[in-house]
């Protein structure tokens, strides 16, 4: 809900693909072949670890990874997992490629994606205060 109406309540455009394939989804995220741009992934934690196992397979050179890197931080808002965290090794490995933090848990009603996600370190709010 929150990666498909937020976005369109802003005049965003949803970009969907017919089947998950990581060199396509790669394509759309480096705007590579006229593709589209895209400045929101929402993605479930296996289609990320596919679009790292893609990643390594295909840059294996350190400009290339540079050049990945900067055009993500460039081109990408923000990448979330939809489903459930990842593990900060993991969360690490993102990062590294693409110099994103994933924000975790963004199926979580509005509340939820708040107070779950950890890309700004981790808060504290008493129960009194929720």
């Amino acid at each position: 809900m929150n990666s498909l109406y937020a976005p369109l309540s802003c005049g965003a455009k949803i970009v969907t693909l017919d089947s998950f394939d990581p060199g396509r989804v790669w394509s759309h995220l480096l705007g590579i072949n006229s593709c589209r741009p895209v400045s929101l992934f929402p993605g479930t934690p296996s289609m990320y670890l596919e679009l790292l196992k893609k990643g390594d397979e295909i840059w294996r050179d350190k400009k290339t990874k540079e050049y990945v890197k900067t055009t993500c931080v460039k081109k990408v808002r923000l990448t979330a997992s939809s489903s459930s965290s990842l593990s900060e090794e993991f969360n690490s490995q993102w990062k590294s490629l693409t110099g994103h933090n994933i924000l975790h848990n963004y199926i979580s009603p509005e509340a939820g994606t708040v107070l779950s996600n950890r890309i700004g370190g981790s808060v504290n709010i008493p129960a009194s205060q929720l």
